[in-house]
C-alpha cells in the first residue's frame, strides 16, 4: 500500500513538473516564433503585392498583415511579466488560431484554392506553438471547423474537395508530430533536469540525502528547533569492516550493505528526521529532540540487516553515536562532529571490552 501511494505520488509530481516545464518552454519561445510568424506573414505581403494585381489588393494586405500584427502583439506581451508559466501556453494556442485561419480567411473571400505547401507549413506551425494538450486540441478543432466552413464556399469539384480534405488530414498530421516531438523533447529535458537536481541533493545508491543534501535540509530543522527552543540530535552511524567486506565479497556485496542499513535506518526513523549518507560507510540522522538510544539504534539495524542478508556470512555489524545540542549556537557540524567522537569513543570501549579475558 505503502509503495503505491509513494508510485502514485512520484507520479502526480512528475506530470506537475511536466506542465511546468511545457509553461516554461511555451514562456520561453512563445516570443521568437511569435516574431517569426509576423516576419513570415509580412513578406508574404509583399510577395502578394510584388505578384497579383491592384483589384484585390486591400483584402490579400489584410489576411496576411492582420495576422503579421496579431502575432507581432503576441511576441511583445510575451515578453512581458503578464505572461507567466501558466498562461503562456493558452496565449500560444491563440497565436496558432490566428496563423492558422489567416490562409483559411482567404479561402472563403475569394473562394481560390490558395497554395497547398502554404496550408501546410500553418497548419505544422500550429503543432510548434503548442506544449499542452488541451489547448492544442481547442486549435486544431477551431482550425478544423473554419476549414470546412471554408471548403464549403468554394465552387470546386467534388475530386478538388477531396484534395484538400486529403490535404487537412496531411496538415493535422505534421501539426500533431511536431506537438508530440516537442513534447516529447520537453519531458526528456524535464526528466534530466529532475535527475541532475535529484543528484545534487541525494546519494544515487541509497537515494538518501547526501552531504551537500543534508547541510541544505537540516537548515530549516535547526531554525524550527530554535524558535521552539527545543534541543537538536544527530546519530552517526559507522558500518564496521566495509573495505574488508569489499576486498573479500567484492563492492557489489558492498553495496548491498549499504543499501540495507540505508534502508534500516530510513524505518528506524520518524518521518521529520533527516537521514543522509555522510560518507562511503557513514551515515548520518539528524532530528528535533533527544535522538534514540545508540544501543537500540545498532541493535535494530543489526536484526533488520540479519533478515535482509538472509543469514549471509557477510558481517555488517554497525557503530552508533548520539549528540545532542541546544541552544541558538547549534550547527549542523557541531552536531555531526560531537556524534562522530561519541562513535569513536563508543567502538573502542566495546572493543576493549571483547578483548578482555
Amino acid at each position: 500500500m505503502y509503495t503505491q501511494g509513494s508510485d502514485h505520488l512520484e507520479r502526480l509530481g512528475r506530470e506537475r513538473g511536466y506542465a511546468d516545464e511545457y509553461g516554461d518552454a511555451a514562456a520561453r519561445g512563445l516570443p521568437y516564433i511569435s516574431f517569426l510568424g509576423s516576419a513570415l506573414f509580412a513578406i508574404f505581403a509583399i510577395f502578394d503585392v510584388l505578384t497579383h494585381s491592384s483589384d484585390e489588393m486591400a483584402w490579400r494586405l489584410g489576411v496576411s498583415l492582420v495576422p503579421a500584427t496579431a502575432l507581432l502583439a503576441v511576441g511583445l506581451v510575451a515578453r512581458t511579466r503578464f505572461v507567466t508559466d501558466q498562461n503562456a501556453p493558452v496565449l500560444a494556442a491563440c497565436a496558432g488560431i490566428i496563423g492558422q485561419c489567416a490562409p483559411l480567411a482567404t479561402i472563403i473571400h475569394t473562394k481560390y484554392e490558395i497554395d497547398l505547401v502554404y496550408f501546410l507549413l500553418i497548419m505544422a506551425a500550429g503543432g510548434a506553438l503548442i506544449f499542452r494538450m488541451r489547448p492544442f486540441l481547442t486549435m486544431m478543432a477551431i482550425s478544423v471547423l473554419f476549414f470546412g466552413v471554408s471548403i464549403g464556399l468554394i465552387d470546386a469539384s467534388t475530386e478538388d474537395k477531396e484534395s484538400w480534405v486529403a490535404a487537412l488530414f496531411v496538415g493535422i498530421g505534421l501539426a500533431c508530430a511536431l506537438f508530440i516531438s516537442q513534447r516529447s523533447a520537453v519531458r526528456r529535458y524535464a526528466d534530466a533536469e529532475s535527475r541532475l537536481s535529484f543528484l545534487a541533493g541525494n546519494d544515487p545508491l541509497t537515494g538518501l540525502l547526501n552531504r551537500n543534501g543534508l547541510e541544505n535540509k537540516s537548515s530549516a530543522l535547526l531554525a524550527l528547533a530554535q524558535r521552539e527552543k527545543r534541543s537538536v540530535f544527530a546519530v552517526f552511524i559507522d558500518i564496521d569492516g566495509l573495505s574488508e567486506i569489499n576486498n573479500v565479497y567484492g563492492h557489489r556485496a558492498g553495496d548491498l550493505v549499504i543499501s540495507e542499513i540505508a534502508a534500516a535506518t530510513t524505518r528506524l526513523v520518524r518521518a521529520a528526521d533527516l537521514v543522509a549518507r555522510w560518507g562511503g560507510d557513514e551515515l548520518v540522522i539528524i532530528g528535533v529532540g533527544e535522538g534514540p538510544d545508540p544501543d537500540r539504534v545498532e541493535a535494530v539495524i543489526r536484526a533488520d540487516l540479519i533478515v535482509a542478508l538472509q543469514n549471509s556470512q557477510i558481517d555488517g555489524s554497525i557503530s552508533a553515536g548520539l549528540a545532542t545540542l541546544e541552544g541558538d549556537a547549534v550547527s549542523t557540524s557541531a552536531l555531526i562532529h560531537l556524534a562522530d567522537a561519541q562513535m569513536y569513543e563508543r567502538r573502542s570501549l566495546r572493543r576493549s571490552a571483547q578483548k578482555r579475558p
